[in-house]
């Protein structure tokens, strides 16, 4: 086996075992935790696919999933460790996603975050944004984390629907 590839296995093998051997509140929130039924990974290809009851989870946010794919960069020439995983780029998710973060809950049929952008990006049939009792639904949903915005486009055939509380303070 190539040192990369151990070296991937090793670190996806030590994020698995680590949900199992401490509990939340010992959890750094630098790290994320994803357990699984299947792994499957390329070290050229710079990535790692869960699949099978997926739960992935870093500090306060949590995704489940079907199947969650991880991006990652390679690592820098002279780094310690020389090969093996970098930073995550970008990870992609689908089958029944739910994404739990920033006191909100994201539901949709396919997920996918950009890390250096902080843009979410869900798709479904619907789509759907819930934040205490707000709710935003579409066929396609982009949040731009950093901004505090978000567009919401609608489905095939549909319409966007929003569904704010106002305590009564709104059109009235």
């Amino acid at each position: 086996m190539r040192r990369g590839a151990a070296g991937l296995l090793i670190a996806v093998a030590m994020m698995l075992a680590a949900p199992a051997l401490a509990a939340d509140s010992d959890k750094p929130a630098d790290r994320v935790y994803i357990t699984a039924e299947h792994l499957t990974a390329d070290t050229a290809g710079r990535w790692a696919e869960f699949s099978g009851k997926v739960n992935a989870r870093q500090g306060a946010t949590v995704i489940t999933a079907r199947r969650l794919k991880v991006f990652y960069a390679s690592r820098e020439a002279g780094s310690d460790t020389g090969q093996g995983m970098g930073q995550i780029e970008r990870i992609e998710a689908g089958g029944d996603v739910v994404i739990h973060f920033d006191q909100r809950v994201a539901e949709a049929d396919e997920a996918r975050y950009a890390v250096a952008d902080r843009v979410l990006v869900l798709t479904g049939d619907p789509a759907r944004v819930t934040e205490n009792e707000n709710t935003v639904t579409g066929g396609r949903i982009v949040m731009n984390r950093d901004e505090n915005r978000i567009i919401v486009e609608k489905p095939a055939g549909g319409s966007v629907e929003a569904v704010f509380t106002t305590r009564d303070q709104g059109l009235q």
